[in-house]
Parts: structure tokens; C-alpha cells; sequence
């Protein structure tokens, strides 16, 4: 239980890394999509098998790289929205998904933290190319999140089904289990 990830997006946990790359460029200099020509992904060898840019289903969406690059850039986020229906029929977040290409580095692997297991390379409109890479991703026990993020994201999960006062309940309920004399 301590070594846990706790997935941050709502996709293949081989795309987190990019995701993660992307939001390091973003920290540094807020691009925007439309600023967006290309965009090159280097992974570990597995990942060539989510490098199709035309999901046709949510599952597919949430193991394509290219899509899930397009859509963070697109949306500014990797949660469920960006793998729905409704986002599939974005023109914008097609047309970006055509435009990342999917190349790998034999060195990278997600059992490494001495060397990237991602990097992001955006070809800008205006010439300027914007780069960022990951070690560990956000959310491994080596790069742990804040607890909040963590609660934040229950919350956005759960209150859609349970309802926000009883998702509440539940967060409130976990919080307190050290103090549970009968389970």
C-alpha cells in the first residue's frame, strides 16, 4: 500500500509520463493548442502500441498517446471528459492527434528513475520548439501527490454517482479509519 500510484489522468498509465512532460512545458511557458504544429512523444519501446491518433471508443482513446497529448493540450487536461464521445468528436483535438508522432527511446523503461521515461517535444507555429520530459511520474510513491489533489479527484469522481454529501461522507469516513474500534 505504501508503494501505490495513484493514476492522475483517466488513461493508460504509459501515457502519464507524456502527460506529466506536457504539463512541465505548460509550467514553464503556457502554450496554447492552436500554437500547436506538431508534437513528437518519445517512449519506452512498448508504447509504439498506443500510437494510433484515431481512437474510435473511449477505451481506445485512453490508450492512444497521440490522443491523449492532443487532448491535454486541447482541453488542459487528461480527466474522463477528454476520452468521451463527445470529446472524440472535437475537430481540434483530431486534427492535434494527427499531428503527434509516436518514436521511442530503447534506454526508457517505467522501472527506471535514473532516466526519462518520457519526453515532449512541441513544434510550434511560430518556429520555437518547447521541450519537457519525465523521470517519475506524479502520483508514483517516489513523486507523490498532496493528499488534497488526491481527495479532489475522489470527490470529482465519486460525487456524480454518490452524490456530493455522500461522496463527502466517504472521504470524511476514510480520513477517520485510525480511530474505527469496529469496522
Amino acid at each position: 500500500v505504501t508503494r501505490n500510484y495513484f493514476k492522475r489522468y483517466a488513461c493508460c498509465r504509459y501515457n502519464h509520463p507524456a502527460l506529466d512532460a506536457l504539463a512541465a512545458i505548460r509550467r514553464r511557458e503556457p502554450v496554447a493548442a492552436a500554437e500547436v504544429a506538431a508534437a513528437e512523444v518519445v517512449v519506452f519501446p512498448f508504447g509504439l502500441r498506443m500510437a494510433a491518433p484515431d481512437p474510435a471508443t473511449l477505451l481506445a482513446a485512453q490508450f492512444s498517446t497521440p490522443w491523449a497529448a492532443a487532448a491535454a493540450l486541447v482541453l488542459s487536461h487528461g480527466d474522463l471528459p477528454a476520452f468521451t464521445d463527445e470529446a472524440r468528436a472535437d475537430a481540434r483535438i483530431r486534427d492535434l492527434a494527427r499531428r503527434v508522432t509516436v518514436t521511442t527511446d530503447g534506454e526508457m523503461t517505467p522501472r527506471r528513475s535514473d532516466y526519462p521515461t518520457s519526453r515532449l517535444r512541441l513544434s510550434l507555429r511560430d518556429g520555437r520548439m518547447l521541450e519537457g520530459e519525465t523521470g517519475v511520474v506524479r502520483g508514483d510513491a517516489d513523486n507523490p501527490v498532496p493528499e488534497a489533489e488526491v481527495l479532489a479527484k475522489f470527490q470529482a469522481l465519486a460525487a456524480p454517482v454518490l452524490g456530493a454529501q455522500r461522496a463527502g461522507q466517504v472521504v470524511a469516513a476514510v480520513l477517520a479509519i485510525e480511530e474505527v474500534k469496529n469496522v
